[in-house]
């Protein structure tokens, strides 16, 4: 794998297959974030509260046929109140995950 992401933002997880003890990681891997994620973290540690992020992941088949963890990391979705003071969830649909990723 090469160090440029071809789909970015993403990231992917892999078996550790270099395992040296019962306390080693199972998988391992990076992930990318944009602009918009960055800009959530760093304001979450601005203002001394959590930094968290939505991640989502999908259970893919390598050609030779191990299995990998296709990765995308959001900004979390917020509740709001809207114009008629009802609440709701303000989030991506789920379908806007498929879309982002071009895999």
């Amino acid at each position: 794998m090469d160090d440029k992401n071809q789909y970015p933002p993403s990231g992917v997880l892999f078996s550790n297959n270099r395992k040296q003890s019962d306390k080693s990681p199972d998988v391992n891997g990076t992930l990318e974030v944009d602009a918009d994620v960055l800009r959530h973290l760093a304001d979450c540690h601005n203002a001394g509260q959590p930094m968290k992020v939505d991640l989502a992941g999908w259970r893919k088949t390598m050609k030779g046929g191990g299995t990998f963890y296709s990765l995308v990391a959001k900004v979390p979705w917020q509740k709001t109140k809207n114009n008629a003071g009802q609440t709701h969830k303000e989030s991506l649909p789920d379908n806007k995950w498929d879309e982002d990723i071009p895999f």
